[in-house]
């Protein structure tokens, strides 16, 4: 007997939350577990969900910094002058990832671990690093990413990355106020501030939890986050509410059937997603030389 979806849900197999469609329960938390031990590039940019979107399209309407002048001077009987807003239209459109894989019934029987289990785990893993590698491109897209403003694509004085370079492109963020709160840094780059005694003895980190997800430490009001898929010699401090978005049209989702004709269990993982740098002097991309 074929039962509906809603039947289904009904006997706990699928569930529904705000973000998703009916889903397989017991395969979706493996896969969130596996995603949030791994995804550091959501911290970085502000995360849009179009979920409810019918279009795989986002226009943005970006609203002109600094359009009203309230310094003009005006005389005494005349009327004030008209101001409009202007706005920068931006368009994002998300573009479909994820792969499906087949597991074999003899290698279910015969595996001593649950293969579909530990699938799922690297699949969530592998799409988390897809959202970081997506962010980074954006961040260095040389027509719409940081780099596309000069005083904000900064090179190091030095060999390594110091507290200097760190603190210009703090202040290029500044000078346009915005509120630099997160560096995101390559593991070379790390090794490089962790040397230094201005930047351990300014905030040290005892917390665990912190280095499993990538925290190495704050300095001057900013978190410092590694990762992996940043070019070495490469680093970047954001305003992250402001910077760069990660338009999230389909969350990641799960699903699975039996092919009877061939003996195998396939699962499906995907997600719809873009991601785009909207003010980039909200940025600074910090090269090492």
């Amino acid at each position: 007997m074929t039962k509906s979806l809603q039947e289904l849900a009904n006997d706990g197999l699928l569930f529904r939350d705000d973000e998703s469609e009916l889903i397989i329960q017991n395969l979706f938390s493996k896969i969130v577990d596996a995603k949030l031990a791994t995804a550091a590039g959501r911290q970085v940019v502000d995360v849009i969900n179009m979920a409810d979107k019918k279009s795989s399209t986002l226009d943005i309407d970006l609203e002109d910094v600094h359009t009203h002048n309230f310094n003009r001077v005006v005389a005494e009987g005349a009327p004030y002058p008209l101001d409009a807003e202007t706005y920068t239209k931006v368009q994002v459109t998300a573009k479909k990832y994820g792969h499906a894989f087949g597991i074999t019934d003899e290698m279910v029987e015969d595996a001593n671990w649950n293969l579909i289990e530990r699938r799922l785990r690297n699949a969530g893993a592998e799409m988390a690093r897809k959202e970081d590698a997506l962010i980074t491109a954006a961040f260095d897209n040389s027509t719409t990413g940081i780099a596309s403003e000069t005083n904000h694509a900064i090179t190091s004085t030095g060999t390594e990355l110091g507290i200097n370079d760190l603190l210009r492109g703090r202040r290029r963020i500044l000078e346009n106020n915005y509120n630099p709160t997160v560096a995101w840094i390559n593991p070379t780059q790390e090794e490089e501030l962790l040397n230094l005694d201005t930047f351990v003895e300014a905030d040290k980190v005892g917390n665990r939890q912190g280095f499993e997800r990538g925290l190495v430490g704050k300095f001057a009001g900013m978190m410092f986050l590694r990762n992996n898929t940043i070019s070495e010699d490469t680093t970047y401090v954001l305003d992250p509410m402001n910077c760069g978005i990660l338009a999230v049209r389909k969350p990641m989702f799960v699903e699975q059937w039996r092919d009877p004709l061939r003996d195998l269990t396939i699962a499906k993982v995907g997600q719809r997603m873009a991601s785009r740098v909207l003010r980039p002097k909200a940025g600074a991309a910090i090269t090492v030389q």
